[in-house]
């Protein structure tokens, strides 16, 4: 510019348009407790605003919002100052609420139970604090232990408002004793189940309508029973068989020998007792299976007393018919005994020949399979039902002996 002749200074002044910018997302949703990130452009220094009002401290080109609202900013070139083109609309959006059904369960071993969460729309279940398989809002559990999940609906996520307690009990375990009866003429038995709170019996798999522990039964059947322990019930661990038996006494065919032979009586059943009445003759009254000699005939009755309690009287006539003092009347003057108990108790413990024996060259017990399991030529010695120091099972055994008699007859 110059001075004009009337005094006055011409001045030429240039204006420069100020350049303005854009924010950008123009909106959004920020979760309770998030935020998001604005970022402005166009300007070397920035001042932004929410709901008109200035943020204090905030000049960069990006702002993290975590409120609701309006936000815009100024865009700084130098001296110039514009507002920007755009603003951008936030919106707030809660965490979403829900929570877990039930609250608290108690499950059997082997057992399963359902949690279901509401709320959201993809979840993220916890075990004791750790991740576990599932995202949808029902899973199925079987351990014991505290449940969580994150609840995620749209962006924002969050707890639910409680856990599950889950506790698992064990199945009860019981029996019943005793595991097998017998029904004496008509005589009633009593069966005991253990490990339960409650029980439910069965005759044969149909209920019988009873709870207690211990009940009475008078019918022969399989007896089972369901424990009870809690919210949690079983099997028993076995089943209790229940028979009849005729406890009526019959009388063995007689038995025939002659006087001081030896000669074996046997009782019909395997029992838990015997006793034989008169005692006289008999080696071991209180044996199944004792050894007689006699002067004269007896009538002898055996009292059977069973593994399951029941009592039973039979009888037994051994007749002596004429002959030679000492001689069967079969003049089988050596004989071997059916059956022997090994049980040490020096009674009917060892199996040996009888009858009269001047010398013996060998006898020999063989077992099912032929091993020589015994042999002695010593007249009155017997097997004790060991082998190689073992004593056996019972089974049949088969015996070969050879020697003569008293009088010289071979034997």
């Amino acid at each position: 510019g110059g001075q004009a002749a009337n005094g006055y200074v011409n001045q030429v002044w240039h204006f420069t348009p100020c350049k303005s910018g854009t924010i950008s997302p123009e909106s959004g949703s920020i979760c309770q407790g998030g935020f998001l990130e604005l970022t402005a452009t166009g300007g070397s220094s920035y001042a932004w605003l929410k709901d008109n009002q200035v943020i204090n401290g905030e000049t960069g080109p990006t702002y993290k919002a975590t409120g609701q609202g309006t936000y815009s900013v100024l865009v700084k070139n130098g001296a110039c100052s514009v507002e920007g083109l755009n603003t951008s609309e936030i919106k707030l959006t809660s965490a979403p609420t829900g929570s877990i059904t039930p609250a608290a369960a108690t499950i059997c071993q082997g057992a399963t139970q359902t949690l279901t969460a509401s709320g959201g729309t993809s979840y993220e279940w916890k075990r004791n604090g750790t991740t576990i398989p599932g995202t949808s809002a029902k899973i199925s559990v079987k351990d014991g232990g505290t449940y969580s999940v994150i609840i995620t609906n749209g962006s924002c996520s969050g707890p639910a408002s409680n856990t599950s307690v889950i506790t698992v009990e064990p199945t009860p375990a019981g029996t019943i004793t005793p595991a097998s009866a017998a029904l004496c003429n008509g005589s009633a038995q009593i069966l005991t189940a253990t490990g339960g709170t409650s029980y439910e019996w069965q005759r044969n798999g149909a209920p019988m309508g009873l709870t207690s522990a211990t009940i009475e039964v008078m019918l022969p059947g399989t007896y089972s029973v369901i424990v009870k322990g809690g919210v949690c019930s079983g099997p028993a661990a076995n089943t209790a068989e229940v028979v009849e038996l005729n406890t009526s006494g019959i009388r063995y065919e007689d038995v025939s020998t002659s006087i001081n032979v030896p000669v074996q009586l046997s009782a019909r059943i395997a029992g838990q007792t015997y006793e034989w009445l008169p005692f006289a003759g008999l080696d071991d009254p209180t044996s199944g299976t004792p050894i007689a000699t006699l002067q004269s005939e007896i009538l002898y009755t055996v009292t059977i007393t069973s593994d399951q309690g029941c009592t039973i009287v039979d009888t037994q006539l051994v007749k002596i018919v004429p002959g030679t003092p000492g001689e069967p009347v079969t003049r089988q003057i050596a004989s071997v005994p059916t059956a022997f108990t090994p049980n040490a108790n020096n009674m009917n413990d060892r199996l040996r020949p009888l009858g009269r024996i001047a010398r013996l060259d060998y006898f020999r017990v063989y077992n099912r399979w032929g091993i020589l399991v015994y042999q002695t030529n010593v007249v009155g010695e017997g097997w004790d039902g060991k082998y190689k120091g073992v004593l056996q099972q019972p089974d049949t055994y088969t015996w070969i002996l050879l020697g003569r008699s008293t009088d010289g007859q071979p034997l």
